[in-house]
């Protein structure tokens, strides 16, 4: 028995060492590694673990202060199971740590914790014969290591339950900053306090899961790892709205069911935010006086102050707050105009969400409802039966539905509505004339109809105070930009040579272009008539002219041709975001406007790449894709230096490219610094990038400077 024990023994220990070099293993290589998707499921056993060896090491602890025989072997195993669960659980750590993107202090901070606790429990096994002997090292050792696994555990539920998940009872009870109305900016005053007490758990400071921080505006705006966090003025299009209006048991819902969700006036602030342009520095008092967002942030400062000035007034009873909680879900938003305000505003979001079942819920609110957005989803005439049943709607937006006469006729019955969208929709002249006489009715949207220019006129004749909107109109007096013309040929990368096809949505335009860098004007530049066939780089600048149009804004198509790639890339870095990027300069897939696609190396300090060939290669050139977005602190590189060699320890320069200080009105974009030289063989390339150092004058000085490049290419 004795025996089988020992060899159990010895098993257990092989196994320990064993696990303790494959963890240091990952730890060493862990930038160039990639999981198998069964390697992640055993990743994702790390919070099924975690507990285990808390438990077993503070019992282990215990054996160094407690007075025990020599005999007493269930010591040694209770010490083995502690350091193997330690040392297992930090690998699966490790490995969750590859499928989830987390990054900030915090993260930083549990995973050297977790290593710490599996490599001293590693080392408090085979040095616990010498310690028990030496009980007065012994003891703070063991207080040392419970203090590490205290905080690495905090650091650990900062990551899943938020960075303030620990005093969050205490810290969720303080009020939000007094600030008088006419003080009052809409981020700071409004916006941050709700993302600072409900998303900066998790995207903070300290833990940007997903990529993706909001301490800071600039970072905000980029957005994280799935994009743009918001698109100003399309709440129903922003990723924002979308993830918090998710079913709280969907892993993408905001915010984690174990954190204090989102109250529905948060989420109404939020909306109405994004609704009215998602402003930042602008003041409340400074937004349009029937502006929602203002309207309900006037009510969050001053909650007993009575309706604003210019806001509508109405003759019925505010609805049942559970009523307004019930009908909202991850379709259908439904916002009281003002805090004060008994009316109230419903939102589709996404065809799939709309059903006729789901507008008729809405009837248990029906005296309520003054507004109602249903523009471009699969509205049919039966459902206008219940529309018309809201008899106190003000404005109706069924703009790109499927509606036709047959139905719009049940919107006589609407004797309050003001504002009708029907763009887009099979209106005639006979039910546009019915729905003209509505009493109350100020406009009515009608462009891309069957309405003719002359019924048009005829019922503005007929119905002179109404006033219809038919979009642009000639009227030989006004002057309108054309659209750019649209490249058919997507931008990127190809082989060797490519057709790059233009066209333009108005027929009767011409489409001037250039290919040196230079805006088109309307005469002296190239005249498209067919497809262009480029065999080298090539950045399109195209604009559309017609005769009584000004001329459209420049279209900027970049194509790249495939240069000469590395057998192997290292890049030097002090950036932790940046590490484990070497290749992504040369997987040509060009990053676009979205900052957070995970396509753009982001840096602040200067980085090195080195480049590797096998065989010599021959080399004139150098060109970058970079991106400027100078009110996000994004510049042009402000230097780049090329080196290289055909011996490793030989490098010489190349040459630099030296950018002169940008100004406000530089090209913004996308954009391709290049370095020419003289032809030269070569096997080793160095590239230094170094991002702008000081923020120019003219530029508001908050955040440091940063560059942003997606592709390196080599001729």
């Amino acid at each position: 028995m004795l025996l089988s024990m020992q060899v159990v023994k010895k098993i257990g220990e092989a196994f320990l060492l064993a696990c303790v070099c494959f963890l240091l293993f990952v730890l060493l290589f862990e930038e160039r590694i990639h999981l198998p998707v069964w390697v992640q499921v055993i990743g994702r056993m790390h919070p099924m673990l975690l507990h285990f060896p808390i438990v077993l090491l503070l019992l282990y602890f215990l054996t160094l202060w407690l007075p025990l025989k020599e005999s007493d072997t269930w010591v040694d195993g209770v010490g083995l199971l502690a350091a193997l669960s330690a040392v297992i659980t930090a690998i699966t750590g490790f490995l969750l740590s590859f499928q989830e993107e987390q990054k900030g202090s915090t993260f930083f901070w549990h995973k050297w914790g977790g290593i710490s606790i599996a490599i001293l429990a590693f080392l408090l096994y085979h040095l616990h014969p010498y310690l028990k002997r030496r009980k007065l090292l012994a003891r703070p050792i063991t207080v040392f290591i419970s203090i590490v696994v205290i905080m690495t555990g905090h650091w650990g539920a900062g990551l899943t339950h938020g960075e303030d998940y620990l005093m969050e009872p205490i810290s969720a009870t303080s009020e939000r900053e007094a600030v008088p109305l006419e003080q009052a900016v809409a981020f700071q005053h409004i916006i941050q306090p709700i993302l600072t007490t409900k998303c900066m758990g998790c995207h903070g400071k300290s833990s940007t899961k997903g990529g993706l921080a909001m301490h800071d505006t600039t970072l905000l705006l980029e957005g994280g790892k799935t994009g743009p966090l918001f698109i100003a003025g399309q709440p129903e299009n922003s990723l924002l709205i979308k993830r918090i209006l998710l079913p709280v048991d969907d892993k993408k819902h905001m915010v984690p069911k174990t954190k204090p969700q989102l109250t529905e006036a948060e989420i109404h602030l939020l909306a109405a935010w994004i609704k009215s342009g998602a402003p930042l520095q602008q003041k409340i008092i400074d937004l349009p006086a029937k502006d929602s967002f203002r309207i309900l942030a006037a009510s969050l400062l001053s909650p007993s102050s009575p309706q604003g000035e210019g806001e509508m007034t109405y003759n019925f009873a505010s609805a049942d707050e559970s009523e307004i909680k019930a009908l909202n879900n991850n379709y259908r938003l439904v916002t009281p105009l003002g805090e004060n305000s008994p009316a109230l505003s419903v939102q589709f979001y996404g065809k799939n969400g709309y059903s006729t079942k789901a507008l008729e819920e809405l009837l248990q609110v029906k005296e309520q409802i003054a507004e109602l957005s249903l523009a471009k989803l699969p509205v049919k005439d039966d459902d206008l039966k219940i529309i018309g049943q809201l008899h106190n709607l003000k404005k109706l937006n069924l703009n790109y539905t499927d509606v036709t006469d047959k139905g719009l006729v049940e919107l006589t019955a609407l004797k309050q509505l003001q504002k009708l969208s029907l763009a887009g929709t099979a209106i005639s002249p006979g039910i546009a004339a019915q729905l003209l006489k509505l009493p109350e009715l100020t406009t009515m949207y009608i462009w891309n109809t069957k309405l003719n220019n002359t019924e048009v006129e005829a019922l503005q004749k007929r119905y002179p105070n109404i006033k219809l909107e038919t979009g642009y109109k000639d009227d030989g007096l006004t002057i309108l930009p054309l659209n750019p013309p649209l490249a058919k040929t997507a931008p990127g990368v190809y082989d060797s040579s490519v057709q790059i096809e233009l066209k333009h949505s108005y027929k009767g335009a011409e489409i001037r272009y250039t290919l040196d860098g230079t805006e088109p004007d309307s005469v002296n530049s190239n005249l498209y008539k067919e497809p262009l066939k480029m065999e080298q780089f090539t950045v399109v600048k195209a604009k559309a002219f017609k005769p009584g149009w000004y001329g459209s804004k420049p279209l900027k198509a970049v194509y790249f041709r495939k240069g000469i790639k590395p057998d192997s890339v290292v890049l030097v870095t002090n950036e932790k975001e940046n590490k484990g990027k070497d290749k992504l300069l040369f997987d040509a897939e060009i990053g676009d406007g979205n900052l957070g696609s995970g396509k753009w190396l982001r840096f602040k300090e200067a980085v090195t790449y080195y480049l590797f060939f096998k065989e010599p290669v021959t080399v004139r050139q150098v060109r970058l894709n970079a991106f400027v977005r100078m009110e996000a602190y994004v510049f042009h590189p402000a230097k780049v230096e090329v080196w290289g060699s055909l011996e490793k320890t030989k490098m010489k320069l190349l040459n630099t490219l030296r950018e002169a200080p940008p100004e406000k009105d530089d090209e913004q974009g996308m954009v391709q610094p290049k370095i020419d030289f003289a032809a030269a063989k070569l096997k080793y390339i160095k590239l230094v990038i170094y991002p702008l150092s000081a923020i120019p004058a003219w530029h508001p000085k908050l955040n440091p400077a940063k560059a942003h490049i997606s592709e390196v290419f080599l001729y």
